[in-house]
């Protein structure tokens, strides 16, 4: 799920236009949307029943770190507007979902 995840965000890097942005953000929305569902599932299927709160909430701590830290990415390019900026942003997104897979 996190390797699909990853290529779907890569997909951003080919958008030229509105049509190509909204193939983009679909295909982004079909690996991104489900995540929770699925880790939800994993942990009840991997984790020991009295492991599970503590095994979830560092899930959820990883993910708030990880906007956090986009944040911050995402300001950056902000302050360095372009293209270049921008696939940068796009490519370290997908890293972390190379990474966490």
């Amino acid at each position: 799920m996190q390797i699909c995840r990853g290529l779907a965000f890569l997909s951003y890097l080919e958008v030229r236009s509105a049509v190509t942005f909204a193939a983009a953000a679909a295909l982004v929305a079909v690996f991104d949307r489900p995540t929770i569902t699925v880790n939800q599932i994993l942990v009840a299927r991997v984790v020991r029943q009295e492991e599970r709160n503590t095994a979830m909430a560092t899930m959820h701590v990883a993910a708030n770190v990880g906007v956090a830290a986009g944040t911050a990415l995402g300001t950056l390019a902000l302050l360095q507007a372009g293209r270049g900026s921008f696939d940068a942003v796009v490519i370290a997104d997908a890293a972390t979902f190379f990474l966490a897979a």
